[in-house]
């Protein structure tokens, strides 16, 4: 890197050197004269490469002024300046060829020359009206003397008279086309003035892009050479023992971002995990219902199994007594059959509801799985579907024992109107001894 042109440390130096010559970087003079110094006697080396040069350097605060501008009097002060005393008594004794000089240096001076002319502009812009207003005063007063003396001269056009000078009593320069001629003047001179004002203020906002322009030329020449000198220095900064450290501080700040990273990532697993067991725990308990709630439905089948045995038994012994009777009977027992078949229906279709109950509850128990295996917050609405199936399986149980409690009751009303006949045994002791 050393031999390629652009990373030659004499040119850079050279370049250096020229660029701290520039009154723009005055500034940083002194850091881009001993950079180029290092850059030449091959010292220091190490710790130019430790700072970044563009970001050091190429910046607006470089081409910033190294002494603040003085500070201007503005258009009033200048004026106050002009007409305050110790201005004037300075003045006072000095020959009128230096105050000639004088007064040209300083309106050369373009600050002071722009700070004069908008204070001259702005007192000369009410000059006109007082002229015009003093002039009319004066002919007033000649006027109103002329009518006291000579009135027969006072019906003469008030113009005309103020043109004459009212009989000698208005000055020359008080006469009409005199005080007309120096407001004509001395607004042409506030034209000039403000054309002048104009072309300067221009001129100085043509300046001012023009030295923007250059700072933006001077900026980018620095940003070229110091680009080259870090090229020119990285092979110090890759070797130095501080830019190993802190290359290896970068390194294990990285790591320890690593290392949160997954700390926070095992605790939201364990979250989740959490969250699994209790929604698999929940499922159970959901299940258990349901195996609770088949029981009562069992008990009844058995109950209405043996309603009907008892009928069937009934209906036997009926017939072998009496013909009428049994007539009578088989019109009550078809009735109940009626009413054990609408029971049966009821029952099968409370049956079809259990079984798309139990398929709703494994499909739910499916979907639950598959849930806690994705998200935990799939979870709830497993849970919710069991509670759906166990709530449904309650339903079922009460159809059936319903069912089963009017096929006993059809039953006991038909042994209650049949005399001679027994009781029909029931799942409780009681109808037992009934029969006995």
């Amino acid at each position: 890197m050393q031999n390629s042109p652009l990373t030659d440390t004499t040119e850079l130096a050279r370049e250096l050197r020229s660029l701290a010559d520039e009154e723009l970087l005055a500034l940083r003079r002194a850091e881009l004269r001993g950079l180029a110094d290092d850059l030449e006697q091959n010292r220091n080396l190490a710790e130019w490469a430790d700072i970044d040069l563009l970001r050091a350097f190429a910046r607006q605060e470089s081409t910033a002024p190294a002494a603040p501008p003085p500070a201007g009097r503005g258009a009033l002060g200048t004026l106050r300046h002009v007409l305050s005393p110790a201005f004037l008594r300075g003045l006072r004794g000095r020959p009128p060829g230096r105050l000639l000089r004088d007064a040209v240096a300083a309106v050369r001076r373009r600050r002071v020359r722009d700070d004069l002319l908008e204070a001259v502009l702005g007192v000369l812009v009410f000059v006109p009206l007082l002229v015009t207003w003093f002039g009319l005063r004066e002919a007033g007063r000649a006027y109103e003397e002329l009518s006291r003396e000579d009135p027969e001269q006072a019906t003469r056009p008030f113009l005309q008279l103020w043109q004459t000078g009212f009989g000698g009593r208005v000055s020359t320069l008080g006469q009409f086309d005199n005080v007309a001629l120096t407001a004509v003047v001395l607004i042409s001179l506030l034209v000039l003035l403000a054309l002048w004002h104009a072309r300067a203020k221009s001129r100085g906002e043509r300046e001012w892009e023009e030295q923007q322009a250059a700072r933006e030329r001077l900026l980018g020449r620095l940003t070229s050479v110091l680009t080259r000198t870090q090229l020119a220095l990285a092979g110090r900064r890759l070797t130095a023992p501080g830019q190993f450290t802190g290359e290896l501080a970068k390194a294990a700040g990285r790591l320890g971002n690593l290392v949160r990273k997954a700390t926070d990532g095992q605790r939201t697993l364990a979250t989740a995990t959490t969250a699994a067991h209790d929604a698999t725990t929940e499922l159970r308990v959901a299940a258990q219902r349901i195996a609770d709630a088949a029981a009562p439905l069992g008990a009844a089948t058995v109950r209405l199994e043996a309603a009907v045995q008892a009928g069937q038994a009934e209906t036997a012994r009926v017939s072998a007594a009496s013909a009428a009777e049994v007539r009578d009977v088989g019109e009550r027992i078809t009735r109940m059959g009626q009413q054990i078949e609408s029971a049966l229906a009821e029952l099968t279709t409370v049956q079809r509801e259990l079984t798309a109950s139990t398929q709703a509850a494994t499909r739910a128990s499916e979907e639950a799985a598959e849930a806690v295996r994705h998200s935990a917050s799939r979870t709830d609405d497993a849970v919710s579907g069991m509670r759906d199936a166990a709530e449904r399986w309650d339903v079922a149980a009460a159809h059936w024992q319903d069912a089963a409690a009017r096929v006993d009751s059809g039953v006991r009303e038909l042994t209650g109107r049949a005399p001679g006949f027994g009781a029909v045994p029931g799942p409780r002791p009681s109808a037992q001894g009934a029969g006995r």
